[in-house]
C-alpha cells in the first residue's frame, strides 16, 4: 500500500490554504519529498516524485525563461511546484503548466512551507525507510565472499537492488569493464555534453549519468537507466551506486599501471636489444604482440609541455581496447603495438593534438632498435608538418633528406662538431639561441620576417644573429654549397636526437643536440 500524500490531498488540507493556479489533471500524482529551492536551476538536484517549494528567486521573469524553468522540472518527474506570493507566473507559464498536467500551487502568506514539508514527511516514512534498506543492500556488495564477485557480476545485483540498468563507459559511451554492455546509441549521443560541462543537466533519454574521476582524469561516466515495472531509488541511490564505481575504477587504473610499469621495463629491454623472448612471451602476447606477429613502434611528442604524457596515452588506449607497451624518455613515449592498433593510436593522436610517427612493419622484435630509429625519423617528419596534428607519419626510407645521411651516429656528431660546433659553443657561453634561429630561417626557406616573426624578435636582429653565425661558422649564407652543409648538419642533429643513446662503454657522439 502506498501512504504518500497526492497533490489533491495536500491541495484540500485547509490548515494550509493552498490555492490551484493551473495543471488540474496532474492532481492524482503522489508526492515522494518535499524540496525548498531558490536556485535557477533545482531540477538539477531532482530525484522525480517531490514538491518543489519556492519563493521564486530563481524563477526567471520572463515567459520563455519561466516555461524553460517548468520543462525541466517536468522532465525530473517533478510532480508539482508550490511558490510564495513573491513570485508571479506568467499567463503562458500557467498555460504550458495545464498542458503538461504539472501542478501549480500558490502558498498563502500566513502559511510558512515548514508544515508543508511536516506533512509530506510523516506521509513517506516508509518510503525513506525503503530507500534506507536499499542503500545498505548496495553497500553490502561490498561485503568479502568466499568466491569475490566479478564487477559484472556486483553490478548486476546492485541493478536489482536499485531498479536502475546501469552502465560503466567510457565518455563516448564505449564499455570500461569486462561484461558490461556499452551505452545504447541515444544515450551515447547525450554523454559528450556532460562531460564537457560536468555542472550541466545529468539527464539522457530514460534515466541519468555520471561523471566518474580518478584523480583529475574523467575516467567514464555512470548511466542509470530506469527498469520498466521497478521502483527506481532516485538520486540519492544513485550516488551511492557512484561510490562502488568508483571504487571499482581505482581499480581497474591500479591494474592499468601494474601493466604499463612492467611494459615500460620489457620494452626498455627490447630496444636495448636484450630480449628473452622465454620469458617475456606472456606480457608481449597480453599486449597483442605473439611471437611472429606485425608491430609497430611509435614515437609521440605533445607540441607543448604535457605533465604524464605516458599515462594519458595509456589510459586513452586501454578506453579502447588497446593495451600496448609504453616507455617515457623525457618530452618523448615510445610505444610498441600490433600493426591492427595503429589507426586506434592515430584516433588518439587527434584527439590529444600530439605528433607521432610510426616505424616500418616488423615481425622479428630483436629489430626493435632499428623500429626506434625509425620512429624517431617518422617523429621529425611530424613536426615538420606544421598544422597537421591529426596523423601518425609512417616512416618511409626513400622520402626526406635523412636517408642521405650516413647511418654511423658516431660520423654524423664529428659532422655537427666540425660544422656547428663554434655556433653550439657560442649559444653555451652566451645563452643565445642561434641554432634554433638558423633552423628555423631554413624551415621558412629563408624568409627573413617569416622567421624572424616566428621567433618573436625584429626581422633585423635575426640578420644580426645570421651573420654572426657566419662568422662563426666561416660559411656564407648566399652561397648554395654553404647552406646545404649547415642545413645538413641540422638534419644530422635531428638524427642523433632521434637515435637511442649509446650502449654503456660506447663513445658517445660529439657535437651537442
Amino acid at each position: 500500500m502506498n501512504s504518500s500524500l497526492t497533490v489533491r490531498e495536500l491541495l484540500e488540507t485547509a490548515s494550509l490554504g493552498l490555492e490551484l493556479l493551473a495543471g488540474e489533471q496532474g492532481l492524482g500524482d503522489r508526492i515522494s519529498w518535499a524540496h525548498i529551492s531558490e536556485l535557477e536551476d533545482p531540477a538539477a538536484w531532482m530525484d522525480g516524485g517531490e514538491l518543489l517549494i519556492t519563493n521564486g528567486i530563481g524563477v526567471p521573469d520572463d515567459a520563455e525563461g519561466q516555461r524553460t524553468f517548468l520543462r525541466r522540472l517536468h522532465a525530473r518527474k517533478v510532480v508539482a511546484l508550490a511558490i510564495g506570493l513573491r513570485c508571479e507566473l506568467l499567463p503562458e507559464t500557467l498555460a504550458l503548466a495545464d498542458e503538461l498536467r504539472f501542478p501549480v500551487l500558490r502558498v498563502p502568506v500566513r502559511t510558512s512551507f515548514v508544515p508543508i514539508m511536516r506533512l509530506v514527511l510523516a506521509a513517506n516514512q516508509d518510503a525513506a525507510q525503503r530507500k534506507l534498506l536499499v542503500s545498505l543492500r548496495i553497500f553490502d556488495t561490498l561485503a568479502p565472499r568466499v568466491e569475490p564477485l566479478t564487477p559484472r557480476a556486483r553490478f548486476r545485483m546492485i541493478e536489482e537492488i536499485s531498479g536502475y540498468r546501469l552502465f560503466l563507459v567510457t565518455p563516448w559511451g564505449e564499455s570500461l569493464l569486462e561484461g558490461f554492455e556499452p551505452a545504447p546509441a541515444e544515450v551515447a549521443a547525450a554523454l559528450p555534453e556532460i562531460v564537457a560541462d560536468e555542472r550541466s543537466h545529468p539527464t539522457v533519454p530514460g534515466g541519468t549519468a555520471a561523471v566518474l574521476r580518478v584523480g583529475p582524469r574523467v575516467a567514464g561516466v555512470l548511466v542509470a537507466l530506469e527498469r520498466s515495472g521497478a521502483m527506481p531509488g532516485g538520486h540519492e541511490v544513485v550516488r551511492n551506486i557512484v561510490t562502488i564505481a568508483g571504487l571499482e575504477l581505482r581499480e581497474l587504473y591500479r591494474e592499468r599501471e601494474v601493466r604499463r610499469r612492467k611494459g615500460a621495463e620489457l620494452l626498455g629491454k627490447l630496444l636495448a636489444g636484450d630480449i628473452e623472448e622465454d620469458s617475456d612471451v606472456e606480457h608481449l602476447t597480453a599486449a597483442g604482440l605473439p611471437p611472429g606477429a606485425a608491430f609497430v613502434l611509435a614515437a609521440v611528442e605533445a607540441p607543448e609541455p604535457y605533465e604524464q604524457l605516458d599515462d594519458e596515452l595509456n589510459n586513452q588506449l586501454a578506453d579502447r581496447g588497446c593495451s600496448p607497451l609504453l616507455l617515457a624518455e623525457g618530452g618523448r613515449v615510445f610505444l610498441l603495438l600490433a600493426e591492427r592498433d595503429l589507426p586506434v593510436l592515430e584516433a588518439v593522436v587527434g584527439d590529444l593534438g600530439l605528433w607521432a610517427g610510426a616505424s616500418a612493419v616488423h615481425t622479428n622484435l630483436r629489430l626493435s632498435p632499428v623500429a626506434r630509429r625509425e620512429a624517431g625519423w617518422a617523429l621529425m617528419q611530424a613536426r615538420r608538418r606544421r598544422g597537421e596534428r591529426h596523423a601518425v607519419v609512417p616512416f618511409a626510407s626513400d622520402v626526406g633528406p635523412d636517408h642521405w645521411l650516413p647511418a654511423d651516429i658516431p660520423a654524423l656528431g664529428r659532422m655537427i662538431e666540425r660544422i656547428l660546433g663554434p655556433v653550439q659553443a657560442y649559444d653555451a657561453e652566451h645563452g643565445t639561441e642561434l641554432v634554433q634561429s638558423l633552423r628555423v630561417y631554413f624551415e621558412f626557406d629563408r624568409r627573413l620576417k617569416d622567421a624572424a616573426t616566428q621567433l618573436f624578435v625584429h626581422k633585423h636582429t635575426l640578420s644580426y644573429r645570421l651573420r654572426r653565425i657566419e662568422s662563426l661558422t666561416g660559411r656564407d649564407l648566399r652561397r648554395i654549397d654553404d647552406q646545404s652543409e649547415l642545413w645538413l648538419a641540422l638534419k644530422a642533429m635531428d638524427v642523433v636526437a632521434a637515435s637511442p643513446p649509446a650502449p654503456n662503454g660506447a663513445a658517445p657522439a660529439r657535437g651537442r643536440v
